[in-house]
């Protein structure tokens, strides 16, 4: 069945930009795919950029165990210096942030306001 929840995916984007890379998640983040995820920021935050920007406009579910990564991230990043920022939830995940008041605790953009230059990207399925 093409709709079955078990059959999880998230696709990971990283587009290097002037302001620091961007990391685009679509698909699914959950207890399956967060490990995905913690690879693909360990490595981005070994190079100790600046900010993080983490776009979210293509991410269609996120579970606890997502948001507590964000967290967990915001924090491991928070105390090497660098910014991580969450930008453009979708209207669903931006309102589970403020009812956890996960909002408080990180830094969300969800204007999407975050611009660079786009070179070399690399992509990552899952």
């Amino acid at each position: 069945m093409s709709g079955d929840r078990d059959a999880t995916e998230l696709v990971i984007r990283v587009d290097p930009t002037d302001d620091g890379p961007v990391v685009g998640l679509g698909g699914d983040l959950d207890m399956a795919t967060t490990p995905q995820l913690d690879g693909c920021l360990a490595g981005i935050a070994r190079r100790r950029p600046d900010r993080i920007v983490v776009d979210l406009a293509e991410l269609r579910f996120c579970d606890s165990t997502g948001l507590t990564t964000f967290v967990r991230w915001s924090r491991q990043c928070s105390d090497a210096g660098v910014q991580l920022l969450l930008r453009a939830p979708t209207p669903q995940l931006r309102r589970l942030l403020e009812i956890t008041r996960f909002d408080s605790l990180l830094d969300v953009d969800s204007d999407g306001a975050v611009t660079g230059g786009d070179s070399d990207a690399t992509v990552t399925e899952g």
